[in-house]
């Protein structure tokens, strides 16, 4: 029996396997807090569009900061109507494979909070 509790504070204290990218997938999101509106822009993409463009096959659930979708191109800092992003998921047919495909359009609400995202972009 005491050997078994060791065994078990041993193997509760393991962190992450690091070797497969455990702690990015599981570990605390931590965020850019310097624009406020990124926060809620992270939230809403990653429950409407990561499910398909995850770091498997985009890079979009990776990004933790304006910084990073600036350098991939996808957003365009205070210009939503030249951003791919936010072509993409207004279907306006400009960018080939528009979001979400065959799918319901992003709530209004929604797609208004991101198009602030993108107007006020810091």
């Amino acid at each position: 029996m005491k050997y078994f509790f060791l065994l078990f504070i041993l193997a509760s204290c393991q962190d992450y396997n690091s070797n497969s990218g455990d702690r990015a997938k599981f570990g605390p999101v931590v965020l850019d807090e310097t624009d406020p509106n990124f926060r809620r822009a992270y939230f809403i993409i990653q429950d409407r569009c990561v499910s398909c463009h995850d770091h498997r096959h985009d890079k979009w659930a990776d990004f933790k900061s304006n910084d990073e979708w600036e350098s991939e191109g996808l957003v365009v800092p205070g210009q939503p109507a030249t951003s791919e992003f936010i072509e993409r998921i207004v279907n306006t047919g400009q960018v080939s494979s528009n979001m979400p495909p065959g799918g319901s359009p992003l709530p209004d609400a929604e797609y208004a909070h991101l198009v602030k995202w993108v107007t006020e972009f810091q």
